[in-house]
């Protein structure tokens, strides 16, 4: 019988699962620099943003990031949900789109910290 329990499997895309809520002011530089740490993964990624109801104008911005990059995509909810409901959202998008794998990041301005790392 084979031990397959070390082998490791690579996904074919990886999906990142980002909660937004009312971001406006830092989400284009946010995905910036997401973009600079994407390019440097050996698989393919997506993002799958995920508007909680935002009424500063975050939705239109991700509309137009999603213009220019076609591997973002983007869930509107009606109003704000919450920090989980967004990330299951997410991650239930991404699961039925048959994503292989998903990182779910936190919303907020401790995202850019955690991108600086």
């Amino acid at each position: 019988m084979n031990d397959t329990s070390s082998t490791s499997i690579k996904p074919d895309l990886i999906s990142i699962i980002v909660p937004t809520y009312n971001e406006a002011d830092g989400i284009t530089e946010f995905n910036r620099r997401l973009a600079d740490v994407r390019v440097k993964l050996a698989e393919r990624s997506e993002v799958v943003y995920v508007n909680d109801g935002s009424r500063d104008g975050t939705f239109a911005i991700l509309q137009q990031l999603r213009q220019s990059d076609p591997t973002i995509s983007i869930i509107n909810l009606s109003r704000n949900f919450g920090k989980e409901i967004a990330l299951s959202a997410g991650l239930d998008h991404s699961r039925d789109q048959h994503r292989d794998h998903q990182i779910a990041l936190p919303r907020g301005r401790r995202v850019n910290q955690l991108l600086d790392a």
